[in-house]
């Protein structure tokens, strides 16, 4: 799968296996491919992955792209204590910040 692919899966293929979800959102959410990204393809992932109804690594590696990209403070060391998988808190921290 290319990123191209991986972006096509998230947005457009609507009953995708979790599997071909979370190979597209490593793809998107991987280091090497931050600078052919958007904040949207990101909360693109995030979004499917909490379409699932629990945590899942989807929204996990959408969250920890988007804390890397942004430097986004956490209040807590402690793992997932405060750790935001929420696509509406990152459009709204996003916006906020001048991100997008």
């Amino acid at each position: 799968m290319d990123l191209e692919e991986a972006k096509a899966v998230i947005t457009v293929e609507a009953d995708t296996p979790i599997g071909r979800l979370l190979l597209a959102t490593n793809l998107i959410c991987s280091r090497e491919n931050v600078r052919k990204v958007t904040f949207a393809d990101i909360l693109g992932c995030m979004r499917r992955g909490n379409k699932l109804g629990r945590r899942t690594a989807i929204d996990e590696l959408a969250a920890i792209a988007l804390y890397s990209s942004t430097e986004r403070k956490r209040s807590s060391l402690v793992p997932y204590r405060d750790f935001v998988t929420d696509p509406n808190d990152w459009e709204t921290y996003l916006k906020v910040n001048g991100f997008i």
